[in-house]
């Protein structure tokens, strides 16, 4: 949307902007259109429900979440994005919800329960692994079982000061680190047996959520 709104902004004729003279391009991505075709849409929404027996999920939420200034009112303990409340719910719930209502609509088109498999990257920045490990266990794993969870924690990278692109060392002369991002998520997947795992659990393919 906001790379929409940036191509309105330019004339018609014009596809390039200086910007502290280097040339900058802007590409609008290209993505399917859902109203275009409702017909196909609801189609396509009813073979991803079908199709859930054969589905795992795989949820990345070990951002630390700098930008989003989440601290615990009672500790002054910064938060991990994890925990990032939403209708009075964190944000491992509200996708736990979420996968619940799909399963359920599941069961009632075609009379068949499914538990579907879920990985979680997590991260050991604000404490986010122990974080979550706690939500689940506080609310007994969703009613899903323990088995049907599969935690796998992604490694923090060196940090480096964006003004000057010096490496950020901490007071103890260490390098900062955070989260190396989803773009380590396969490797880090295929190096965990996270997709063996899926395998063993019937999975045939899997739903990978890009959350923070």
């Amino acid at each position: 949307m906001a790379l929409e709104l940036l191509s309105v902004s330019k004339s018609k004729d014009s596809k390039h902007r200086h910007s502290k003279d280097k040339f900058v391009d802007f590409h609008v991505p290209t993505g399917l259109n859902l109203l275009e075709d409702t017909e196909y849409a609801s189609q396509a929404a009813m073979w991803g429900i079908e199709g859930l027996p054969e589905l795992g999920e795989i949820y990345p939420i070990g951002g630390a979440g700098d930008r989003l200034g989440l601290m615990d009112s009672d500790t002054g303990e910064s938060l991990p994005a994890a925990l990032l409340p939403y209708c009075g719910r964190s944000l491992l719930e509200g996708l736990m919800r979420d996968l619940q209502a799909r399963e359920f609509l599941h069961f009632k088109i075609f009379g068949k329960q499914c538990i579907t498999p879920v990985a979680v990257m997590t991260s050991s920045v604000k404490n986010n692994h122990e974080h979550i490990v706690a939500i689940c266990e506080r609310l007994e794993w969703f009613g899903r079982g323990r088995e049907n969870f599969r935690l796998f924690e992604q490694p923090l990278v060196p940090v480096v000061n964006a003004e000057d692109g010096k490496w950020l060392i901490s007071e103890s002369l260490l390098p900062v680190g955070k989260p190396g991002g989803h773009g380590a998520i396969w490797k880090l997947a295929c190096d965990r047996g996270v997709f063996e795992w899926l395998y063993c659990h019937g999975r045939k393919a899997m739903l990978l959520l890009q959350l923070i």
